[in-house]
C-alpha cells in the first residue's frame, strides 16, 4: 500500500511539472511585426530602412517581466483571418483566467492594422492596444475601425507611409475607453519600428507596466 501510494504521489508530481500553467497577474504581451517579416526568417533587410530587428525587439520586450506571443506570419497574411487568430488567442488566455487588463497588444506597420482589427472586432474595454506605423487616411477609407479598449498610438514625424495621426479613427470609435498619441522625430521615416529604439520602446513598456 506505502509503494502505491508513493507511486501515486510521484505520478501527480511528474503531471504538475509537465502541465503549463497560466499566471493570472503576469501581464501578456502580443507583438505583431511589419510586413517585411512574412515568410521571412527573422531579421529580413529592407533598402530603404535596414535590418528589422525581430530578435532584439522580442527579446527587449521580454526582458521587462511579461509573457511575449509572437510569431512570424506567413508570407501574404489576411488581415482578417490572422486579426481572428489573434482573438482567439485571447479568449483562450481569458477562459484560463487571464485577466484582459493583463492583455496588451503591439502592432507595428501592418501588425498595427492587424492590432486594430482585434481592437474592433473585439468589443472589450479592458485590453491595451499599441499601435505604430500605420495610421492613415487610406486605412481609415479602407477598413470599418471602431476601436475598443486602450490605445496607444506612436508615429514618427518623418515616416512617409504611416505617419499620419490615429485621431482619424477616433470619429468611428465612440467607445474607445482611453486614447494617447506620441510624436517621435529620429528622423529614420518608417523604419522606427525595424529597431528597438528607446524613443518607442520605453513609452511601450511604461504603458503596459503603469
Amino acid at each position: 500500500m506505502t509503494k502505491l501510494l508513493l507511486l501515486f504521489s510521484l505520478t501527480i508530481f511528474s503531471l504538475q511539472l509537465c502541465t503549463p500553467k497560466t499566471d493570472q497577474n503576469t501581464k501578456h504581451v502580443f507583438y505583431l511585426h511589419g510586413s517585411i517579416l512574412e515568410g521571412e526568417e527573422r531579421n529580413a533587410i529592407s533598402p530603404d530602412y535596414g535590418e528589422y530587428q525581430y530578435t532584439e525587439i522580442i527579446e527587449k520586450i521580454k526582458a521587462s517581466g511579461v509573457v511575449l506571443h509572437t510569431e512570424l506570419r506567413e508570407a501574404n497574411t489576411s488581415v482578417d483571418v490572422y486579426s481572428d487568430k489573434i482573438i482567439n488567442e485571447i479568449k483562450d488566455l481569458i477562459s484560463k483566467g487571464v485577466q484582459p487588463a493583463e492583455i496588451y497588444v503591439i502592432g507595428a506597420s501592418k501588425g498595427a492594422l492587424i492590432a486594430m482589427l482585434v481592437s474592433t472586432k473585439y468589443d472589450n474595454p479592458a485590453i491595451s492596444y499599441v499601435v505604430m506605423g500605420n495610421c492613415n487616411q487610406w486605412v481609415a477609407d479602407h477598413y470599418a475601425l471602431n476601436l475598443h479598449g486602450r490605445v496607444l498610438s506612436i508615429l514618427e514625424s518623418s515616416d512617409d507611409i504611416g505617419g499620419e495621426s490615429c485621431e482619424v479613427m477616433k470619429p468611428t470609435s465612440p467607445d474607445l475607453k482611453y486614447f494617447n498619441e506620441i510624436k517621435l522625430n529620429t528622423g529614420l521615416s518608417h523604419g522606427f519600428l525595424y529597431k528597438p529604439l528607446e524613443e518607442w520602446m520605453k513609452p511601450t513598456l511604461d504603458f503596459i507596466h503603469s
